[in-house]
């Protein structure tokens, strides 16, 4: 888990899922009254969320980041996770952290659960790195 300013934990980073304008709650609400046991929290197609604005936002620089990041480890690049692996990851991280988290933070979160998985690198470990490199930015920024 990443550690936001205020102490609270998140799956990890932040941005998109912009279906018409809906909010993660409405999302949350419609997704459980979804009685079909065939179906899991994350199974959401075919529901009718309205339209979808393709203007509501842009990509931020770090969802730009985590998509060239998983195109590199992907199939496109190194092949070391495939799509199948990264739609498992997000049906199992839970209905609470599925919903809690946005479209490309679902992502970034899968993949690094993934990576995680496979050994390259501990939870721990990159808690570690992020700490450090937060720290440098603080120092560059003085």
């Amino acid at each position: 888990m990443i550690r936001r300013g205020n102490g609270q934990s998140k799956g990890i980073l932040t941005s998109a899922l912009n279906v018409g304008q809906c909010s993660n709650e409405k999302l949350e609400g419609l997704m459980n009254k979804n009685q079909d046991p065939r179906r899991g929290y994350h199974d959401i197609g075919g529901d009718d969320y309205g339209p979808v604005n393709p203007d509501a936002t842009e990509m931020k620089p770090w969802e730009r980041q985590s998509t060239a990041i998983s195109n590199a480890l992907g199939a496109a690049g190194k092949k070391i996770y495939v799509t199948d692996e990264s739609r498992r990851m997000r049906e199992q991280m839970g209905e609470k952290l599925y919903n809690a988290l946005k479209y490309y933070e679902r992502s970034t979160e899968s993949m690094k659960m993934i990576l995680v998985e496979k050994g390259l690198f501990t939870e721990e470990e990159l808690e570690k790195r992020m700490e450090d490199i937060k720290e440098r930015m603080a120092r560059v920024r003085r």
